[in-house]
């Protein structure tokens, strides 16, 4: 990818910022970025005093190279940034463009970030149930922007009708096979009334 050194040196930039965590920030640190689609022009920089002028740099870069798009930015950036670079792609981004208009948030990430501080409680327990999960299997915990997103992939609407299923199993413990299915934990995601488990 001929964007790559820039890209590098982008996240070195946001690296100086320390470890930030998206759901921790002030809303008005994302009222500052211009995160419209590179089809319509270059984004206006952040204040050269933005926490998060290296990540915006580097999702500018990205999503104005042909044929990377929405999907393979933010998962670029989330893979470089877990705790930092929320995910989206061509599913899941409708529906947060929706939520957007509605609640009149700046962007789809403050879609997020308004889903992460309202329902901080939940996702803190589901954030430290998985890394308990994780911990036991010996995997890499997931953090919530990444358990986010799986909620709300699961909405998109070629993915309601299994997944809701799976989750009805999950609870009755149909299908259930090892020691995975002993403790699912089954969350409503109260803003959309979508049963996931997430186990």
């Amino acid at each position: 990818m001929a964007v790559k050194p820039q890209v590098s040196d982008a996240l070195a930039v946001q690296a100086a910022h320390g470890d930030l965590a998206f759901w921790e920030l002030d809303p008005a640190e994302l009222k500052d970025l211009d995160l419209r689609g590179s089809d319509l022009g270059p984004p206006e920089r952040p204040g050269a005093a933005s926490r998060l002028e290296g990540l915006h740099q580097a999702w500018w870069l990205l999503m104005s190279t042909p044929h990377v798009g929405v999907a393979v930015t933010h998962k670029i950036l989330h893979h470089k940034l877990p705790r930092l670079a929320p995910l989206l792609d061509g599913r899941t981004a409708p529906i947060l463009s929706r939520q957007r208009v509605a609640l009149g948030c700046s962007s789809n990430w403050a879609v997020i970030l308004n889903d992460l501080t309202r329902q901080a409680d939940q996702f803190e327990s589901l954030e430290s149930f998985q890394a308990a999960l994780a911990g036991a299997r010996r995997t890499k915990p997931l953090f919530r922007l990444r358990i986010h997103d799986t909620l709300l992939w699961c909405e998109a609407p070629d993915n309601v009708a299994t997944h809701s299923g799976s989750a009805r199993r999950s609870a009755t413990g149909a299908g259930a096979t090892g020691p995975s299915h002993e403790n699912p934990v089954i969350w409503l995601h109260e803003s959309r009334g979508t049963a996931v488990a997430v186990a």
